[in-house]
Formats: structure tokens, C-alpha cells, sequence
């Protein structure tokens, strides 16, 4: 894979499961609590689009089991995303670490 390809990856899941779903849950979730303070940080809305996120059938049958680090990822880059409303910095942050793993991966192959 080429670097361009997974910025684009990375892209269009940030846009996905931060831009839309995350900011949709947190906006559920501070509609229910009625509070500005789900808004700025909601956890229910940080942990379900984490689990759809790792448990998307892509991440599922690519990743098999180790799908449970895009857990932890989901986690952060919600938990980044939900303090900075900053999409730039998730997509960033995504991009560096999947071509980090991907360089690991193809220089532990080779």
C-alpha cells in the first residue's frame, strides 16, 4: 500500500465514524442528558463508536484477532476528536500510525 492510499483510508473513516457518528452519538447523548457537558465530553457516544468501529465487518475479517486494537484506537482518536472538534488532527493521527504499523509489518515480512 501506498502512503497516498492509506491517508485516503484514513480519511474517509475519520469522516465516517468521528465526523458523522461520533458527533451524531454526542449529540444524542447530550440531548438525553440535556447537558452541555455530554457535548463536550460523552462517553457513552465515545464507546459505541469505538465498538462499531472495531467491530466493522471490514476491520473484522481484514484484522481477524487483533481487530480489538482499533478498540483502543477508536478510544482515542474519539476521546481526541471529542476535546478538539478537530478532524484534521484524527485524520493525521490515523494516517501516521496505520503507515507506522504497515512499515513495521512489511519490514518484519521481508
Amino acid at each position: 500500500m501506498v502512503p497516498w492510499f492509506i491517508c485516503g483510508i484514513a480519511l474517509f473513516v475519520e469522516l465516517n465514524f468521528r465526523g458523522f457518528l461520533l458527533g451524531r452519538l454526542a449529540a444524542l447523548e447530550s440531548e438525553l442528558w440535556r447537558s452541555g457537558v455530554a457535548q463536550r465530553f460523552s462517553p457513552l457516544a465515545l464507546i459505541a463508536s469505538a465498538m462499531l468501529f472495531a467491530f466493522d465487518p471490514f476491520m473484522v475479517n481484514t484484522f481477524q484477532h487483533l481487530h480489538w486494537i482499533a478498540v483502543w484506537d477508536g478510544l482515542i482518536w474519539g476521546a481526541i476528536w471529542l476535546h478538539t472538534k478537530n478532524l484534521y488532527i484524527t485524520i493525521v493521527a490515523h494516517a501516521i500510525e496505520v503507515i507506522i504499523m504497515y512499515s513495521a509489518v512489511r519490514y518484519a515480512l521481508s
